[in-house]
């Protein structure tokens, strides 16, 4: 004998991504909503670097690598195009901490700063 309650059908809700552990899946795996996501929370943190850098200290890089490593493991494979618009924001905070102009080369930044891009840290980790 069967319940009424236990004979309802429920309708699934479709959801083109998800929110497990503080990581954005979407439907086709390309992490592109995630990395909007940490994209998002990057810029808000490298806004105040050109307003902190006098006061606080100069390189400002420990308050965005909290965003850039967390679950990096899962979402580090993404699309090239993703990962590039993070590598800008990386560079852009780190001519901010050191005074720099604009366009000069990041690199020697990255090396002072003691710190790797995240395109070498994904390769640090896939290979």
């Amino acid at each position: 004998m069967c319940d009424n309650k236990q004979s309802k059908k429920l309708a699934l809700e479709h959801k083109d991504y998800i929110k497990y552990l503080g990581i954005l899946i979407d439907k086709n795996l390309s992490w592109k909503h995630h990395i909007d996501h940490v994209i998002i929370k990057i810029s808000r943190t490298g806004g105040l670097i050109p307003k902190l850098r006098h006061q606080v200290f100069a390189n400002a890089y420990p308050l965005m690598a909290l965003y850039l490593t967390y679950g990096l493991t899962v979402w580090g494979q993404a699309c090239k195009s993703y990962l590039d618009k993070i590598l800008k924001l990386q560079k852009r905070a780190l001519r901010f901490s050191y005074f720099s102009d604009h366009n000069e080369h990041a690199i020697s930044l990255f090396i002072d700063a003691h710190i790797l891009p995240l395109k070498f840290v994904l390769l640090l980790i896939f290979s």
